[in-house]
Order: structure tokens, then sequence, then C-alpha cells
């Protein structure tokens, strides 16, 4: 992998719903137990937008969480491949493993549907040293949803949009456009799937072309813990295509995850 800029998986912000949030809303005290969960996740590749930075090898993710009324923060992290390069991604020496993710946000609801706004950080400790990169970057994610009960399925549409004033290091702003829906099954099993586009400034160093990807996943929770079976491609069959190698093309992904 190469110098990652993404939160994928937020999953635990990201999955936050009205009801989750007025749980909180009982609470007398910002700093009251109940208003603060840990999750952890194994996945067997962390794909992020159509894209792995990790090696197309497995990774450990982990986060800290915390909301009271509408309000959420937190903190999130995965161990990436190696980080050890230069502006032009030869290795010397000036990277990390790790990335670290720092989260804000509100969600609320109106007339049935469900909004949330989310500016997030990511950084990469590590990228330090002469002719280092320093991909620290902030997006604005928002999205807005809705849940149509009464229909077989009980389908969730949901729209994303994120803006980033400098997607990596000497890049222009992004803007990252998603559609989806997700159903439940019989037997407890969940399906969605959804399509996304990441449209890159041109200056962009990393990212050489603006892009499509698609997933779709099975899940279900068991014993405490959540599972994930996903497919992932994107509109490119030339990994370089993306100017760092790590475009995905029929990749399957399987994730493990727990709250506490």
């Amino acid at each position: 992998m190469k110098l990652p800029i993404k939160a994928a998986l937020l999953l635990s912000f990201f999955c936050l719903t009205n009801d989750a949030l007025a749980d909180t809303k009982q609470s007398t005290s910002v700093f009251d137990d109940k208003n603060f969960s840990a999750n952890l996740t194994f996945r067997t590749n962390y794909v992020f937008r159509g894209t792995s930075f990790s090696g197309n090898e497995p990774t450990l993710q982990g986060g800290f969480d915390w909301a009271y009324g509408n309000w959420f923060a937190g903190v999130w992290g995965s161990s990436l491949d190696n980080q050890n390069q230069d502006r032009n991604f030869n290795k010397v020496g000036i990277g990390g493993e790790f990335e670290f993710d720092f989260i804000l946000g509100y969600a609320s609801s109106f007339n049935g549907f469900d909004w949330m706004i989310m500016p997030v950080i990511y950084t990469y400790p590590g990228q330090d040293g002469k002719d280092a990169r320093d991909d620290t970057t902030l997006e604005v994610f928002s999205s807005i949803a809705r849940k149509l009960k009464n229909v077989a399925g009980s389908p969730e549409l949901k729209f994303e949009f994120s803006w980033s004033p400098e997607y990596f290091e000497n890049a222009d702003r992004s803007l990252y456009y998603r559609v989806s829906m997700a159903l439940t099954l019989p037997n407890e099993l969940g399906l969605d799937f959804g399509y996304g586009y990441t449209d890159i400034g041109e200056t962009n160093d990393f990212f050489v072309v603006s892009y499509s990807h698609w997933d779709i996943g099975l899940t279900r929770s068991a014993l405490g813990f959540d599972f994930d079976l996903r497919y992932h491609d994107t509109s490119s069959d030339d990994e370089k295509a993306l100017g760092v190698g790590f475009a995905l093309d029929s990749e399957i992904v399987f994730s493990v995850s727990r709250s506490f």
C-alpha cells in the first residue's frame, strides 16, 4: 500500500442511528460511562473506496467512541502496509505503519430522514524526516438516509457526500459521492450494495485519475460479533491507473468486529 487517506471504515460512526443517539439523551452527565464505547475489527484487506491500504494483506482496526445527545466524537486507527516512502513512492524509511483518524460529528432526523455531518482528520504517524510526505488531511463527510419500514426488506436508501480541500499532499480538492441501499433478509441476514465516485483535483500527485467503485455485502450478527462478506471492484482494470498501484479488481473481503 502507499500512503492512504481515508477513514474507511469509521463504521462505528457511519452506522450511528437515531436510536443509538437517543439512548445517550437519558444520561445526566456528558461523561457517563454509557456514553462511551469501543470497537475492534479484523479484516482480510483494508479497503476504502475501492482501494487497498494494507497491501492486500489482513489488518487490525479499532476505535473509541463518545456520544451525547446528537453529538459524537472518537478516534479510530488501523494497521497499514509499510508507509516508508518519499514523494516519488521510493522506500526511504520515513513513513509509518499506522493510521489514526479523529472524528467529531452531529446526527439528527427530519421528516423521516436521518442526516449526519462529520469532519474527519486523517493522520499518519511516522511521516517525518527529509523529503517526507505530509498526508494529514481534513475531510468533511455528510450523509442523508431514509428507511422504508413498510416495504418488504425494510430498505434503507442513503446518499453520501464528502469534500476535502487537499486530498493528499500537493493535491487539489476532492469530492466523493455514493448512493447505497441496505435490505433486511430472513435469518437475521443483511444485504447492502452501493456505487461511489471519487472526483480528484487536477494537481493530485497520488491518485492520477478520478474513478468509480462499487461493492455488495452480506452481513450478519451472532454471538456478539458482526460478520461482513463483501465484493469490491473499480472502474479501472489497471491498478496503476490510480497512480500508486493499489486499485482493487474483483476483490472479496471478510471482516469480523465486536463493540464493547
